[in-house]
């Protein structure tokens, strides 16, 4: 078992899912350089080769522009509350940001007995290199074994990060293929599947998993309501609309 803290911001502010990798680029830009390396997955000598703690998304029939930040994540986030005034450039034009809804809460992931049925949403699974082992898979029973392997991975990847010592091997199996399809990212194309799993993991909705999960891709939401177990402790949660906050002080 481990406890996490997860903060999910939602902006009054409607993109299309598309253009995330825009407002991603509109908070990095807005905090400038001084940005903290969680915002932005990059170092001096290249790309930050850990689960991003800081993950831009959209939420809602609506598609609000929103942020999920993870531990550390939920601390750094803070670089952007205080730098005052709230506006970013958003494809050419200034924004003010306004937010929705700020809901903070602690969860502890764990081992279940039964397992819990998931959906994830375009779910990159792929580098290069396992892209061209997937080839290689004739039957759709291998492929999926393959996807599963892929999958195991990334929710491994996420728990090392999370610093979560699993106790026992975890059970996964992908019981539907939603969709299929493949997207551009720069001059790579990408595989994408959106997949119905089912495994004795209990994890948090909209963490991001596979490659770039920063940029809205691979979003986990259990795929029905769950019921609140025992072991999930609201921190603070703010559900209803609010304007922009106040300026700290000191800023």
């Amino acid at each position: 078992m481990k406890s996490i803290r997860l903060l999910k911001v939602v902006f009054k502010l409607p993109i299309d899912p598309w253009d995330i990798p825009a407002f991603r680029g509109a908070i990095i830009n807005k905090i400038g350089d001084d940005a903290h390396v969680l915002f932005h997955q990059h170092i001096d000598n290249g790309y930050y080769h850990k689960y991003p703690l800081i993950q831009y998304k959209c939420f809602g029939k609506e598609h609000h522009a929103g942020i999920i930040c993870l531990n550390e994540g939920t601390e750094q986030i803070h670089q952007l509350f205080a730098n005052s005034p709230w506006n970013i450039n958003f494809k050419g034009e200034t924004v003010k940001l306004q937010i929705k809804q700020l809901d903070l809460r602690e969860y502890t992931l764990c081992l279940t007995d039964q397992p819990i049925l998931y959906n994830i949403y375009n779910w990159l699974p792929f580098s290069q290199e396992n892209y061209q082992l997937y080839k290689t898979k004739e039957s759709l029973v291998e492929q999926i074994q393959f996807l599963e392997q892929m999958l195991t991975g990334h929710l491994l990847g996420f728990a090392t990060r999370m610093e979560w010592q699993l106790e026992r091997r975890f059970q996964l199996h992908i019981t539907k293929i939603l969709r299929s399809g493949s997207i551009n990212d720069r001059d790579t194309t990408r595989l994408s599947f959106s997949v119905q799993f089912k495994t004795n993991l209990w994890l948090p909705n909209f963490i991001g998993l596979g490659k770039l999960s920063s940029k809205g891709y691979g979003v986990l939401k259990q795929s029905r309501k769950a019921q609140k177990k025992e072991g999930e402790m609201p921190v603070q949660t703010t559900v209803k609309e609010v304007g922009e906050p106040k300026q700290a002080e000191g800023t």
